[in-house]
């Protein structure tokens, strides 16, 4: 039996029965052409029922064409053409034993990354501080030719199958932007006080519940706080909550925190971070609550259940990263589990859909099946390379039945990731690390640290992965400051870096525009140095997902971290740094006690030039082929291992 009693305890929501608490909670996966889903969402969402969830969400979904974005890459509920491939990804849902709710939502005056044929619409002309257009104020026509079409998505998702809908009333979107006193400032039924501004929901609810009957599940997402100035805070919520609680057409309430960019926390959020504020809501009304946001590991999931703080558990990234998450927590398997580490990289980029940083077969369902193959032909493998890249090839490979050996010439396995790790508000990097070597050892690779190795240590193996990463640039500077000069990894590594309290540090972005020079400027400000930042770009942190570098920004800020964009090292004599504006020619001179410059990674790859003169078949994978990022690392070494 399990020991996540409550976890995996069956209940009732509305009219239908979920097997578990579970509850991967609404997201997009921008697999969707012109509104509708394609193949690969299907297979996408198929997993997610297979892996054990009781409830899955699917999200993205609008409902009216004045929410609808150019690229068309969000579910399009209000077309009936959008049907058929709804009622596929719901029967591949039940047939796998969880039950379907599709969220919808009309994104008002905000955008998401995409440009619309339609101005943005909004309760005011209140501009949003992430959108680039001034919204235009419904009128009563428009208003209810939303709610018309929010009824009319609702019942094409029942036909489709559809076990219920949520209301997006959440995260700044046009039902909470009714909801809020700091984006509804109407004079007219639909605004002034709390019952004004509810009038919006509330017609909705009526309206949807209406015409879909009673065993339809309807849900309300509601985010606890706004966490912006002027939005809403607990005490809106619960007033909310409270006049919901009166009302029959809510099933239940899905809690958040948090606003378009910045509802996705980060690994510099705390886990767990809406417990608390669904705790005071679930003991405020008698409609079931359902809690999300950074909940990842099941004891934790298991003992908000345990302690009433909510009725079910929202786990959306953690079930990107591992579809089977409910199912190893449920058979005492949680070591297998692959962690979400939070980083929003790539689960957020959707170029062109949701992919994962370390599962390479998240978005890929369709090329890389969930089940290993076996090899019809056993092999002697040597991985050489203990990062991401190497752990995961020698973990698929093993997988397949090959007798695996990896050599790490350092005395840690991790490569690049443990260095990121090294940075006290990206520690959760290092969990991917502990599971991909977790892993490998429970499939008995043979694990050989602090050894490095040449073509001769290799004349035994049938073949050669090859994960030797990169190496960092040195910066080219004048002989005489050599000496006085560091890498960002210099200092990443460093146990004993003096403090530097009065001290100026000058860090030299390398203009990408990524985690290591500013974890770097984080980490010196920290030990006490004056940091100031320079970058030939325009911009602070361009490569960052958008949900991490306002809060980045916002650390580095109050450490005191100074910014010259648009500027570059022009010279360095001793103490004396110069810069220059690459637009202007200007210099001005900084007198700085350290010099630390991103000059960038070259690929090690020494080794595989030496093999070429052998008959040993090799692999390059990972930053050995070109520095890129963890997602490139795993999704190469979990390929080649597929193909030998």
């Amino acid at each position: 039996m399990t020991k996540h009693q409550h976890l995996f305890s069956p209940f009732t929501l509305g009219r239908i029965t979920l097997r578990n608490r579970i509850v991967g909670t609404a997201h997009g996966t921008a697999m969707i052409t012109d509104g509708v889903p394609m193949e690969e969402d299907i297979k996408y969402w198929e997993e997610r029922a297979r892996g054990g969830a009781g409830l899955l969400i699917t999200g993205g979904t609008i409902v009216h064409p004045s929410s609808r974005l150019r690229r068309r890459m969000l579910n399009e509920a209000y077309l009936e053409e959008a049907v058929p491939m709804f009622r596929r990804r719901a029967e591949a849902i039940h047939a796998n034993g969880a039950k379907v709710i599709g969220q919808l939502v009309h994104l008002g005056r905000e955008m998401i990354g995409g440009e619309s044929d339609y101005p943005l619409r909004a309760p005011s002309a209140i501009q949003s501080p992430r959108a680039l257009y001034r919204p235009i104020e419904l009128t009563h026509i428009e208003i209810n030719e939303i709610i018309d079409a929010f009824v009319l998505s609702a019942l094409n998702l029942k036909k489709a199958g559809y076990d219920g809908v949520e209301i997006h009333a959440a995260h700044g979107y046009l039902v909470a932007q009714f909801l809020s006193s700091g984006t509804n400032k109407r004079n007219d039924e639909y605004g002034g006080s709390l019952k004004g501004r509810m009038r919006f929901l509330l017609q909705l609810l009526e309206a949807i519940r209406k015409e879909t009957g009673s065993d339809f599940v309807i849900g309300v997402r509601l985010s606890a706080e706004e966490e912006v100035s002027g939005g809403m805070q607990l005490a809106d919520t619960l007033q909310i909550v409270k006049v919901l609680s009166g009302i029959s057409p809510v099933d239940y309430l899905n809690i958040t925190k948090g606003i378009r960019g910045g509802y996705v926390k980060d690994l510099t959020i705390p886990q767990g971070v809406t417990v608390d504020a669904a705790r005071e809501i679930r003991s405020a009304t008698n409609i079931p609550i359902l809690v999300s946001q950074r909940i990842k590991d099941p004891n934790m999931a298991e003992k908000i259940l345990a302690e009433g703080a909510a009725d079910l558990v929202g786990i959306t990234r953690a079930l990107i990263a591992d579809p089977e998450w409910p199912l190893k927590a449920e058979t005492g398997r949680s070591y297998e589990i692959i962690p979400c580490i939070g980083c929003n990289q790539d689960c957020r980029s959707f170029d062109p859909f949701l992919y994962c940083a370390v599962n390479p077969t998240t978005g890929r369902e369709n090329e890389l099946d969930r089940i290993i193959p076996q090899s019809n032909n056993i092999k002697k493998v040597a991985v050489v390379g203990g990062g991401p890249a190497g752990l995961e090839a020698a973990r698929v490979a093993a997988l397949r039945g090959h007798s695996v050996e990896l050599f790490e010439k350092e005395a840690t396995l991790g490569g690049q990731v443990r260095i990121a790790a090294r940075e006290p508000n990206r520690r959760e990097l290092i969990d991917v690390i502990h599971y991909l070597e977790s892993e490998v050892r429970r499939l008995e690779v043979t694990v050989n640290l602090n050894q490095a190795v040449d073509v001769n240590d290799l004349n035994s193996f049938d073949t050669v992965i090859l994960a030797t990463g990169a190496v960092p640039e040195q910066p080219k500077v004048h002989d005489s400051i050599k000496g006085k000069v560091l890498t960002v990894y210099d200092v990443l590594k460093s146990d004993d870096l003096s403090k530097g309290v009065g001290e100026t540090a000058v860090v030299v972005d390398d203009g990408t525009g990524f985690w290591p020079s500013l974890s770097t400027a984080g980490c010196l400000a920290a030990k006490g140095y004056k940091v100031i930042y320079v970058t030939p770009s325009r911009t602070i942190g361009a490569s960052i997902p958008h949900e991490s570098i306002q809060l980045l920004l916002n650390r580095l800020s109050t450490a005191g971290v100074q910014f010259m964009i648009l500027h570059q090292i022009a010279e360095a004599n001793g103490n004396n740094i110069k810069v220059r504006n690459v637009l202007s020619g200007e210099e001005t001179l900084i007198e700085s006690n350290l010099l630390v410059i991103d000059a960038g990674r070259r690929q090690e790859n020494t080794l595989a030039k030496q093999l070429r003169d052998v008959a040993i078949p090799a692999h390059l994978v990972g930053d050995a082929i070109s520095p890129r990022r963890i997602s490139h690392a795993i999704l190469e070494g979990h390929r080649i291992a597929r193909k030998i």
